[in-house]
Order: C-alpha cells, then structure tokens, then sequence
C-alpha cells in the first residue's frame, strides 16, 4: 500500500533494500585466472537470494462473480494516511511539445493583487473580518462596529484603517480592478431567430461574462492541503476491487491519468450551476469544482459567473410560457458551449502553473483539463439535457468518464 505511488528507484520503497540485493546477487562474477594459467576467465554465476519478503510479479485474477455491492464498498485501509504522508510531488522539467499555457504569471500577479488588498486595511481589522465575511450584512457591521469601539484606540493609524462596514470595505477595495481583465471571458449571446416573435422588451442579445475556468480551479486548489489532493491512481486489488475508497479508486480518475501526456497530470473538473434566491434576488452561479480531490466543502468550488436572463423573464405571463422555457435553454447552452471552448482549448495544450508539494515546497507543473462531472438537480437537468419526463425530486448526476477532446 504504501509503494502504491513511488516508482522502482525510489529509495524510500519498503522493499528498496530487498531489490538491491536481488540486483546484487543475480549479477555475475567475473573471476580472473593467474597469469601463468593459459585457460580464458572463467564466469561463475551466483545464486539469487531468497526474498523475505512477499514481491508480486505477475497479474492475480480471480473468476468469482463480484456483487454490484462489493464494488461500492470501502475496503478497510489502516495505513492510508501514512502512505499519503510519502507521497509527494518532486519537481522536473515540464515538456513542452504540446505548446501549453503558462499561468504562472497570471498566479504571480494575482498574489500581487492580493497583497495590495491586505495592504488597505490593518491587521486588527483583517484578523477580525475573515472571521465574519460571510454572515449577514447587518451581523458583519454590528461586530466591526463592536471591536472597534472597543478595542482600538483612537488618534492611531490602526483607527483610520478599520472600517465598520461590509459597504466601506466592498467601496475600498472594488477600486483595486486591474487583476481582473486577465482572467475574464466575454461571450456574445444572440438572440435573434429562436423564438417565432420577438422579444417584448426588445432583447437581441446578452452578454456573457465569466472568469477562465482553468484559473478559477487553480484558484480553489491552491487553497487545500496538498495531502487532499490526488494525481495518480491507487492501485486495486484484484482480489477484491472497491470503488468507495475515494476518487483514487475510481475508473473515471484512472482514465484521466492515462490520458495526460508523459510528464502531465489531470486537472480534474466539475462544472456545474443551480438557481437560488434570497432577499427577493433570484440568481443561477455557475461553479467550477476541483475533483482531485475526496473533499466535498465550499472550498473546493469557485463561482466563476451567473447565467445571464432577459428581462421578460420577469414578467409572470412570460415566465410560463414554453417560448421562456425555450430562451432559457439557448441561453445555458451558449454559456455552457463558451465555457467548454476555453476547457477544450486547455485540454489539448495543458497549462503549466505552480502548487505546493506536501513538504510546503512551490512546484511547477502541466495539468490537462478532464471534464469528469457535472451536477443537475432536476429542473435544471431537464432544461439543459431536455428530458421531460425526470420524476420529481430526481437529482442527476452526469459523469464524463471520457477524456474532453
């Protein structure tokens, strides 16, 4: 198990001095004759020594029929998290025969950006916020409000550069745009021909604006542990294959894998987008999710845009009608078509970024895009996929187990 991801050289490999010394003694020795002997030098063969150790050189099969059960179930690991604790990614040279995408400066100048935010307010202040920002508006200003009446001391700098509201912090900050355009997509919708009569507001087109999606997954892995990250698959067991141990496992991850080019590895993708509403605002995110890995919180996915609407959705007569129904599914798949072209695009090329090893260490690395999941609930399956007999309540969950090419 703990082998599963180091190769034949590796130093650290369980067995490493077992095969040294089948290396050794399967060498042959040479021995030279006297010079006075007329006989050529003799070759005397040794005898390899007899492993303590169990080494498996040859495929295990087994023909009993395996349940659908016995698949999904977990095998019991009790050394899987010192066997990840080995497990790190060294660096190499990155080839370059595809012509990848380097976003290395794109990352470097995103932590630039980052700094000249910390750089507005005191730390005070940040040491409280990160804590709060995502409660409620009137929760964040009563607490900033609270801790800077209470704690900090007026006529200093750290006064000025507090603020007391979530309103003063967004005003600050939004003047700091310069980052953005360098990540940002644009999309032309047009809207003409799909519906037998025009628009009553008179909408031809919409515009489309969503962050690149190779950026945004990097976004969100560079905040995990590195530890939960997966590149290579883990190893089955012939004898007993199981599918619940996590993405390692899986067919969908192994493809990927096998689809990377020497030297590459796969930027696992999950894209996918729901309704919600909230205030009496309603809104359609789109996210981009990191499937490398076996973690399934928030911070794992990175909202890259919301689906544009036309305003007769508003209009409750038109809200109903099947010519909405149909607008609204031009409309998704355009979004969907133009955020796939920049992912197809990547998953030819690659791109060649920059993520910390388990050891804390900044390594560069090619990653190819795999579109391996994507997560409807049923109306927006329905809309998107146009099945129209999903039984309510049905989630679907659609999985790409081939490469995007």
């Amino acid at each position: 198990m703990r082998n599963i991801w180091k190769n034949d050289y590796d130093s650290t490999r369980c067995d490493w001095q077992l095969r040294q010394q089948l290396t050794t003694a399967t060498k042959t020795v040479v021995t030279q004759l006297p010079a006075s002997t007329a006989a050529p030098a003799a070759v005397v063969p040794t005898h390899p020594v007899a492993p303590t150790v169990p080494l498996i050189d040859a495929v295990v099969t087994t023909a009993t029929r395996i349940r659908l059960h016995q698949l999904a179930r977990r095998a019991p690991t009790t050394d899987e998290a010192e066997c990840r604790q080995t497990y790190t990614i060294a660096g190499y040279d990155i080839p370059l025969t595809t012509r990848p995408k380097d976003l290395r400066h794109v990352q470097e100048q995103y932590d630039r950006y980052l700094e000249s935010i910390h750089s507005i307010f005191c730390q005070q202040f940040w040491d409280i916020f990160l804590r709060v920002h995502t409660f409620p508006v009137n929760v964040i200003d009563t607490v900033l409000h609270a801790v800077k009446n209470a704690f900090i001391e007026k006529n200093t700098p750290e006064w000025g550069l507090f603020p007391t509201s979530r309103r003063a912090v967004l005003q600050k900050t939004g003047a700091f745009v310069e980052f953005w355009p360098a990540v940002r997509h644009t999309c032309w919708i047009d809207l003409t021909g799909i519906l037998k009569k025009p628009l009553a507001s008179g909408t031809r087109a919409l515009t489309f604006e969503f962050l690149d999606p190779v950026w945004a997954w990097l976004s969100a892995a560079r905040v995990l542990s590195p530890e939960e990250l997966h590149w290579r698959p883990a190893a089955q067991s012939p004898m007993q294959a199981v599918y619940g141990g996590g993405v390692q496992y899986g067919e969908c991850f192994r493809q990927a894998c096998a689809s990377c080019p020497l030297g590459g590895y796969p930027m696992c993708i999950g894209l996918h987008w729901d309704g919600t509403s909230g205030g009496g605002i309603s809104s359609d995110p789109i996210c981009i999710g990191v499937m490398n890995t076996n973690n399934g919180g928030a911070e794992t996915q990175c909202c890259i845009g919301y689906m544009p609407q036309v305003p007769d959705q508003k209009r409750p007569e038109f809200s109903k009608t099947e010519a909405c129904t149909k607008i609204k599914w031009h409309i998704r798949q355009e979004c969907c078509r133009a955020i796939l072209r920049v992912l197809e695009d990547a998953a030819t090329k690659g791109v060649i970024c920059c993520l910390y090893n388990r050891l804390g260490e900044p390594v560069d690395r090619l990653l190819f895009p795999r579109l391996v999941s994507m997560n409807f609930d049923q109306p927006e399956a329905q809309l998107f996929f146009g099945e129209p007999h999903i039984p309510p309540g049905c989630n679907i969950r659609v999985t790409n187990k081939v490469t995007l090419r």
